[in-house]
């Protein structure tokens, strides 16, 4: 399942659920219109969406969250781990409070938003929560950059551990979602066997080589491998 990030709904994430999809994978948008930030009952049904797909498939599902998207991720990851395979999140500040962020980016005029936005959702549990900034019992993967210009980038760091990694690539924030190395990084995590994670260890200049090709083309006989929802 692919969650958008904030203001954005199923349509900014289109592309690359249509690469997945052409990648042999059953793909899932969140149905739930546009992301205007974190609600407690918004996540509950992302819950039991995520408890349904994997009822109906008989596998546990990988979650990749954009933005705010991947607080959605982290938060289900926690609750409801036995129901999920992986998580990889693009940009998501899952570290830090949006009030730490600072201002020497643009996160700290899109936190005032955000803020005047969700001024009636201050008795929700979730954004209040420190939760998300410990890594969930599973693989998690954290595609960043230092050129993201809306996020401060330090605040996508992972915890380092035996299932948790830090992925910087080049580009911008709202690029994150369309961006071919992106692409790469998650074809080649979600084309991992499901009881055999490993970190990715690519270079930045291995990245870079790929800007322009093809996941297709980039992972020989990875479309043989076991496929599942996510």
């Amino acid at each position: 399942m692919v969650i958008p990030g904030f203001m954005s709904s199923d349509s900014f994430t289109q592309s690359l659920r249509r690469a997945l999809a052409l990648l042999g994978y059953d793909v899932y948008p969140w149905n739930q219109g546009t992301n205007q930030g974190l609600r407690d009952s918004t996540c509950e049904d992302l819950e039991q969406r995520v408890k349904e797909i994997a009822h109906i498939t008989g596998r546990k599902v990988s979650l990749i969250g954009h933005s705010l998207g991947g607080i959605y991720v982290r938060a289900i990851a926690h609750r409801q781990a036995q129901y999920v395979r992986q998580i990889i999140t693009l940009g998501s500040p899952f570290n830090a409070s949006f009030e730490s962020q600072g201002a020497e980016t643009k996160g700290g005029a899109l936190a005032r938003a955000y803020e005047r936005m969700n001024a009636g959702a201050e008795n929700d549990i979730l954004p209040r929560s420190d939760m998300m900034c410990f890594p969930p019992p599973l693989p998690s993967t954290s595609v960043y950059s230092r050129g993201d210009g809306i996020i401060g980038w330090q605040h996508c760091l992972d915890i380092a551990g035996e299932i948790t990694e830090n992925i910087r690539v080049p580009g911008s924030h709202t690029a994150m979602a369309h961006n071919p190395l992106v692409l790469y990084v998650i074809a080649h995590r979600l084309a991992q066997p499901e009881n055999d994670w490993r970190p990715l260890a690519a270079s930045a200049s291995k990245l870079r080589m790929i800007e322009a090709s093809c996941a297709c083309e980039l992972l020989p006989g990875w479309q043989r491998a076991e496929r599942g929802p996510y």
